[in-house]
């Protein structure tokens, strides 16, 4: 059923939608109607006439009324610009970085922040890379080990990322550090050996140990595809995880498959070999630099092809497994920020691109902390 017309005046006379707009609009022959000079609708309609007066003057009144919230807006804008900024410069407090200005942007409120490195004091430096999500992209982070915070972060893994980072803090803050924890990544051994002259590279002791049991599971799945009958590959099989333990971890049913495992066959040394590895890494006396090279020779002349490129794999290494003996660092802080990078991306359901989650690890592992209020 379809909603009557308006009526207007005293003879109920029905006006339709469209006459009505232009009543309201107006034409250039009068300011207050269409019809006539009066303003009147049409002769003798004296309500019209009082309608489209009373449409202009609420009309002009809605003009005033957003030209000065607009106004007051951007006052307003300004105002509450210059405040945050300041706010935030007090909130954070990262290694050197200020906040520069704020803007609107599509909608969005745009903080501009700058990095204003002088000296960092940050000695002790851990360097990983952290996979963003598929496609093999990654991120560079940079954590300090005394201060246990994010420090750096940029997009890629090679080393033209690392150096961009010992360009920004500057010869003064490079020469500050005394240590630089990374795995064995050749692209940042690279970096830190031509942007740190007194930095000593020491690898993770994870990586090292992983690269062992790596091996040694190598040589186990070629005797289990090489095993002649089923018995025998099912024996195999059987020690994987007691032989993987270390020995002072094991517990009485994993020493019974120890104890049957001889040390004159290809998976008893592998066995040997691993654990001795392991010990050396974890001893805090004696000649480290011996015990190592009697491994390589041991390595070499065992016949274990996964052991012999491990062996290159530590002589090319050498200075930097050293050091994990000497130094006694390890990696692990960077690699639990890269669990909780891990973490903040799950929570946020992935980022579409690396700059949201760069922000998001600096105000999450970077430092800030609010002031104290008295």
């Amino acid at each position: 059923m379809s909603q009557a017309a308006p009526r207007s005046g005293i003879t109920g006379k029905s006006r339709g939608p469209q006459e009505l707009s232009r009543l309201a609009v107006g034409d250039e022959r009068s300011e207050l109607g269409p019809y006539c000079d009066e303003g009147c609708g049409r002769e003798g309609d004296p309500t019209l006439a009082r309608c489209a007066r009373a449409w202009k003057v609420r009309t002009d009144h809605a003009e005033k009324c957003f030209d000065e919230l607009s106004a007051l807006w951007t006052s307003l804008h300004e105002a509450l610009s210059v405040r945050i900024t300041t706010l935030l410069n007090k909130l954070i407090n990262l290694h050197g970085v200020r906040v520069t200005g704020l803007r609107f942007e599509d909608g969005s409120l745009v903080i501009g922040i700058a990095r204003t490195f002088k000296i960092l004091n940050c000695p002790h430096c851990g360097f990983s890379k952290r996979g963003r999500e598929s496609r093999h992209r990654y991120l560079t982070v940079v954590t300090d080990h005394d201060s246990r915070k994010v420090i750096w972060v940029a997009e890629g893994k090679s080393s033209e990322a690392l150096k961009d980072f010992f360009t920004e803090i500057g010869a003064d803050a490079c020469e500050a550090v005394e240590i630089a924890t990374i795995d064995m990544s050749a692209a940042y051994r690279k970096a830190i050996v031509e942007g740190l002259s007194n930095g000593k590279i020491v690898f993770d002791h994870f990586h090292v140990a992983k690269l062992a049991n790596e091996a040694f599971n190598e040589v186990r799945r070629e005797l289990v595809r090489n095993a002649e009958t089923v018995q025998q590959r099912k024996a195999i099989k059987g020690t994987m995880w007691p032989l993987l333990h270390r020995l002072e971890n094991t517990n009485d049913k994993h020493m019974e498959v120890i104890n049957r495992v001889r040390l004159d066959q290809s998976l008893g040394r592998a066995y040997m070999l691993k654990e001795e590895l392991l010990d050396i890494l974890r001893n805090r006396k004696g000649d480290a630099k011996g015990c190592i090279k009697r491994w390589m020779g041991w390595a070499a002349r065992s016949r274990l092809r996964p052991f012999v490129r491990l062996g290159r794999t530590i002589r090319d290494h050498f200075d930097g497994v050293l050091a994990i003996i000497k130094e006694r660092i390890t990696n692990s802080l960077a690699e639990g920020i890269n669990n909780k990078i891990r973490l903040l991306s799950h929570r946020a359901f992935g980022f579409r691109s690396a700059s949201p989650l760069i922000a998001t690890i600096f105000l999450c592992c970077g430092g800030i902390s609010l002031p104290c209020t008295s």
